[in-house]
């Protein structure tokens, strides 16, 4: 809707709308409307069409401007606030500091000095001038109007490391290590071990890695970093008689002929508790393998160790 249309003095003007309403009154003028204004002394009728939009989202007329030029003297030249008059110009509207002239080019209106934006951030006026601001993760520059990115990870808001991206910043965990939670600065151990199948016996977890490890009884294979072999505990003659290797351990065996009964081993130097059990009768172990003191027999003929 376009405004009553401004005239430059009393002259006479008629309004005839879209759907067909001629009238010289109309509070508001629909778009489409046509105005037609008989100007005094002039050369004929000046017409005016409602039609357009503003900056805010309205209708003005158009031209803009009185329709009826005529001198500052009569009436101020139709002007809201200021006539001016120029050498060989029609008279022109003008606005008092603080004020600026409409779209209708007769009307005043108070000015707003963000509008359009100077600044490359926001704007606010107040009486006089205006001043800008800037968004989160962005400084004022020093111009006053201009917006610089701010290096927030110069502020170590991250544990491991940090990534400035343009008005914010990310943070991002060293391999092995995951967020505590979404979005959060702070990292935790990611435990491998919990997949199923990384190491083809044992797993170890340490900060920001893991490491595989072999059971007891085996070794590391030469030349791979995972695998493991069978470590062949008979090269080492751990046996008083034949010694059987088995996965992961051993067994010692009596000769044929021969029996454990009555023999009491000399145990050597062997890994950590590790027992001797002899089928034929008990065995008294040496006092530093105490609390253990007999250890009873097997079903089978043949001496093994266990582990108490």
């Amino acid at each position: 809707m376009c405004g009553p249309l401004p005239l430059a003095a009393l002259h006479r003007v008629t309004y005839s709308t879209p759907f067909g309403v001629r009238s010289a009154r109309l509070a508001a003028a629909p778009f489409g409307t046509l105005a037609e204004a008989q100007c005094d002394g002039g050369p004929g009728a000046a017409f005016a069409v409602c039609k357009g939009t503003t900056e805010g989202g309205g209708f003005a007329w158009h031209p803009p401007g009185p329709l009826c030029p005529t001198a500052c003297s009569h009436s101020n030249g139709g002007c809201q606030q200021r006539c001016l008059e120029e050498p060989g110009q029609p008279p022109r509207c003008a606005c008092h500091p603080g004020h600026v002239l409409a779209p209708d080019m007769v009307s005043c209106v108070p000015e707003d000095a963000c509008n359009p934006n100077p600044c490359q951030g926001t704007c606010r006026g107040h009486p006089g001038g205006f001043e800008c601001g800037c968004d989160e993760g962005y400084t004022l520059a020093p111009d006053g109007r201009s917006c610089l990115d701010v290096d927030e990870c110069l502020a170590g808001p991250c544990q491991h490391e940090c990534y400035n991206t343009a008005g914010s910043f990310v943070c991002l965990c060293r391999p092995g290590y995951h967020p505590e939670a979404p979005g959060s600065p702070l990292c935790s151990d990611e435990d491998e071990c919990a997949r199923p199948g990384i190491c083809p016996q044992l797993c170890i977890n340490v900060p920001g890695s893991f490491q595989c490890a072999c059971q007891p009884g085996y070794k590391r294979q030469p030349g791979s970093s995972d695998a493991c072999v069978d470590v062949d505990e008979c090269l080492q003659d751990p046996c008083p008689g034949l010694c059987h290797n088995l996965p992961g351990s051993y067994e010692c065996l009596c000769p044929p002929g021969s029996s454990a009964g009555g023999y009491q081993p000399s145990i050597p130097a062997a890994p950590s508790g590790i027992a001797w059990i002899w089928s034929s009768g008990t065995v008294m172990l040496p006092k530093e393998w105490s609390p253990f003191t007999w250890i009873h027999p097997l079903s089978s003929a043949s001496a093994q160790h266990r582990k108490p």
